[in-house]
């Protein structure tokens, strides 16, 4: 009767674990915070890169897909790898909201090689331009870092073509490795004010800085396509010259904001970032 008894027991054991094993997929945020919940009404856009160049908050593909367009391991799931005709091209009018921007943020993963003097084309992560212009409304680009620096990144942004003054080499933005960047820009009376770099979720101080009397105001009405992985002159315009590169890296959970996040909130970001970390 003991042994009826104790079968019966491991049969239920086996029936409940069973029932358990069908509940669905498991909760990757369940008791972590989804980062799409950081600043979620002004998230405008979101690429996750999962394996697609699907954007999220928009639901719109690139009008554009270079023939090296790839995706391997990422921060989270998988990430979009850079390399030679690996361009992706959006149109920026799709992304609601961008056209009125002011203030407004960017944050992303990524792990990109290091860019030595002797490197003649010089990598374009992502960014906004209209066809005919050059730097565009915004740039995301390394430079070279000099030979001696070969574990560290040199990080140049440009906003409507004025370029980050302080590109210096920092020891936060290492060279083959992800990191997590929040980049913050403010515009006050229509006139360009700061822009700031978070790394890791700290704020860089030789990456902050604070223009003076730039008249022209963040203008993202003149943006037709969002770029990555390849110089707007070379894909749009046909440009060969040398010194505009692909890049060599990789990039994920690239985000826009339409506001300038503040240090408490790009702080959360990371934070939220790092419990769902593959």
């Amino acid at each position: 009767m003991k042994k009826i008894l104790f079968a019966a027991v491991i049969l239920a054991a086996g029936f409940l674990a069973s029932c358990n094993n069908n509940k669905g997929p498991v909760d990757p945020y369940e008791g972590k915070t989804n980062p799409s919940t950081i600043c979620q009404a002004n998230l405008i856009a979101h690429f996750p890169f999962d394996g697609a160049a699907t954007e999220l908050i928009n639901n719109i593909e690139p009008k554009t897909v270079g023939t090296g367009v790839a995706y391997e391991k990422g921060r989270r799931g998988q990430a979009y790898k850079g390399a030679a005709k690996n361009e992706l091209v959006y149109d920026a009018a799709a992304i609601k909201g961008v056209k009125e921007m002011k203030d407004f943020s960017f944050a992303c993963w990524f792990k990109h090689q290091a860019v030595p003097q002797s490197q003649v084309p010089v990598p374009w992560l992502f960014g906004f331009t209209k066809v005919e212009d050059f730097w565009g409304q915004l740039a995301v680009t390394l430079d070279r870092a000099g030979e001696d620096a070969t574990d560290s990144l040199r990080i140049k942004v440009a906003v409507n073509g004025n370029r980050w003054a302080d590109s210096n080499l920092h020891p936060s933005l290492i060279a083959n490795r992800w990191m997590h960047i929040v980049g913050v820009v403010k515009n006050v009376d229509d006139t360009l004010q700061t822009m700031d770099m978070y790394v890791n979720g700290a704020p860089v101080e030789s990456l902050h800085w604070d223009f003076a009397n730039v008249p022209d105001p963040i203008d993202f009405s003149q943006a037709e396509v969002l770029l990555f992985g390849q110089w707007g002159p070379r894909i749009l315009n046909g440009a060969t010259d040398e010194w505009m590169g692909d890049m060599d890296g990789d990039l994920d959970e690239v985000r826009l904001y339409n506001i300038a996040l503040t240090a408490e909130e790009a702080k959360a970001l990371y934070d939220a970032e790092i419990t769902v970390i593959d």
